[in-house]
């Protein structure tokens, strides 16, 4: 079985960025294809600092387009109270907030952010709302985030990479 390295990762990034530019003309075409090398190469160099300085720009362009509850609400506090004994896990520290949104619906992000929308409070009793909230934990504890981003990075390469070839089987250029 082929263990996959950062030198490995480079390698197939590199390959698949050349095999992009097969029959390419113009600078265009040549950009493209060494992003879509880069892409691969990235997804498989991911740090787990690289994930938390996205996560962190990521979480605070999302509590910016939406409405945070204040800590001393109803719902802040609430959170808080079921809160107050977890405070990092795996060495990385945790923040909780709540959005006013009846969206039933909570995240858990790579920094340790985790968001839970007033709307699932609404619905659910504080033994309910703790299982969530530890489900949430279990992502940050886990590495899930990263996971599924190295796989996008990943799907989005090889959808780049398959959209440049033709309906017949031919390399558009």
């Amino acid at each position: 079985m082929i263990q996959f390295t950062r030198q490995l990762a480079l390698v197939i990034g590199l390959c698949v960025g050349i095999f992009s530019l097969t029959a390419c003309e113009g600078m265009g075409d040549i950009r493209e294809g060494l992003g879509i090398g880069a892409k691969v190469a990235q997804s498989y160099n991911l740090s787990d600092a690289d994930m938390v300085a996205m996560a962190r720009k990521g979480v605070a362009e999302i509590d910016n387009r939406n409405q945070v509850a204040p800590k001393n609400s109803k719902y802040g506090k609430r959170l808080s109270k079921l809160t107050k004994t977890f405070k990092s896990v795996n060495g990385q520290p945790l923040n909780f907030k709540v959005y006013r949104s009846e969206e039933v619906n909570a995240f858990a992000m790579p920094d340790g952010s985790i968001r839970v929308y007033s709307g699932l409070m609404d619905k659910m009793n504080d033994d309910e709302l703790a299982f969530v909230i530890g489900h949430e934990i279990g992502h940050v504890a886990k590495g899930h985030s990263k996971k599924r981003f190295k796989t996008a990075l990943l799907v989005g390469a090889r959808r780049e990479a398959l959209g440049n070839w033709g309906g017949q089987g031919n390399f558009r250029a």
